[in-house]
């Protein structure tokens, strides 16, 4: 062979074996690219359903916050309510106490009254 030859053909292989490293670069940094997107994506996609069950742990408390903020406005109207019953019921017991102190004095009053009319007839009777 032609040391010409051989000096071209050299030049060449090194130009191949040249253009092939980078190449197997370019395929390791194409590689190392994807494999690191496929990583972060699942780690994003971790974070986006932790997130997501947090969120529904949040709903679902602030839900329970909003039904016991509901009992307890409920439970303070009927607090007022039960207030206002018993405020009227013992008012109710009040007016039949004094009725019946009313009653008791007007038969007390009546029995005064009997009494001295029985005196009056017994002591015309006696007259």
């Amino acid at each position: 062979m032609n040391p010409e030859y051989i000096g071209v053909i050299s030049q060449y292989l090194m130009l191949v074996f040249v253009v092939a490293q980078v190449l197997i670069g370019v395929v390791i940094s194409i590689t190392t690219a994807i494999v690191s997107a496929r990583l972060t994506n699942k780690y994003i996609q971790r974070e986006l359903k932790q997130n997501n069950d947090d969120h529904k742990e949040m709903r679902a408390d602030l839900k329970k916050i909003q039904d016991a903020s509901k009992s307890a406005v409920d439970s303070e109207q009927c607090l007022e309510i039960r207030k206002d019953i018993h405020k009227t019921f013992c008012g109710k017991i009040e007016e039949v106490k004094t009725y019946m102190k009313d009653m008791d004095q007007k038969r007390e009053q009546a029995r005064i009254q009997m009494d001295r009319l029985i005196g009056r007839l017994v002591g015309v009777e006696g007259k």
